[in-house]
């Protein structure tokens, strides 16, 4: 994705600038300043893994919350108070490889709504043979009363963030679900899913200033027929920390002083 690559390369970048430091102007007092400086406030870990929060990748049973990542469905509205999923399981519906957080209602040996992930390698067939579940992937559902399906992110801190996010329609019979991504319950994108895997996409792609604490929710919901059949859905998201453009330059500086150095 855009926003992955575009970190991947501002490490590489940073650790470059760190690596020509070492090797070619070990005793430049003001390179290794530089470098230093650069090299910290882009990428403190020197692997920005942590700049990425990915909602497949992330997912985890030990807890809800799950660091920046909450679980649960803000009823039949949209910008509800979010109450947290309770109902955990690692073999949800009788699925060893799917795990699962989800809610109160049961129907077909299954809680809803839900949010979970197919955590084998291989694509998992489920809900009585109908719904495909990628390897890795989340499928969400709402509830029989039209309950949505919520997946919140906590933005840690106060910067830029890159939003990416698909929604499809993982149900062989065709998902008819509304699907959302609202900041701090306004919406950024309502779409709604109708059919299944790629021709049912509907994406979500954005550039936002979020301050730490601000919530960010991709929804599911039922949909306009208003039953909740057939209708799970994938939801593919990432939300990545971008560096400030104050970092890019200290970066950029360095370069000009170690190429200035060469030169001499």
């Amino acid at each position: 994705m855009k926003s992955r690559l575009y970190k991947s390369h501002f490490c590489l970048v940073a650790k470059t600038v760190k690596s020509m430091a070492a090797l070619r102007f070990a005793g430049s007092i003001v390179s290794r300043i530089m470098v230093a400086v650069a090299i910290t406030v882009s990428c403190p870990s020197l692997s920005c893994a942590a700049m990425i929060y990915d909602l497949a990748a992330d997912f985890s049973l030990v807890g809800n919350p799950n660091g920046v990542w909450s679980y649960g469905t803000t009823g039949t509205t949209l910008n509800g108070a979010l109450t947290p999923f309770n109902f955990s399981s690692s073999s949800f519906g009788g699925h060893t490889n799917i795990h699962a957080w989800a809610g109160t209602e049961t129907a077909f040996g299954f809680n809803y709504p839900f949010v979970a992930k197919n955590t084998a390698g291989t694509t998992q067939i489920v809900g009585g043979g109908f719904v495909s579940v990628l390897a890795g992937q989340i499928i969400s559902s709402p509830s029989p009363t039209g309950a949505y399906s919520v997946s919140r992110f906590t933005a840690p801190a106060t910067g830029l963030y890159q939003l990416d996010a698909v929604f499809q329609g993982r149900d062989t019979r065709g998902a008819t679900t509304d699907v959302h991504v609202l900041l701090n319950g306004f919406s950024l994108f309502s779409g709604s899913v109708n059919g299944f895997d790629t021709p049912s996409n509907q994406s979500y792609s954005g550039l936002h200033s979020l301050m730490a604490g601000d919530r960010l929710d991709f929804s599911v919901g039922y949909g306009p027929n208003q039953t909740f059949n057939s209708d799970s859905t994938a939801i593919a998201a990432t939300v990545s920390a971008v560096p400030e453009p104050s970092a890019l330059a200290l970066v950029a500086a360095s370069f000009s002083v170690l190429s200035w150095r060469r030169r001499r």
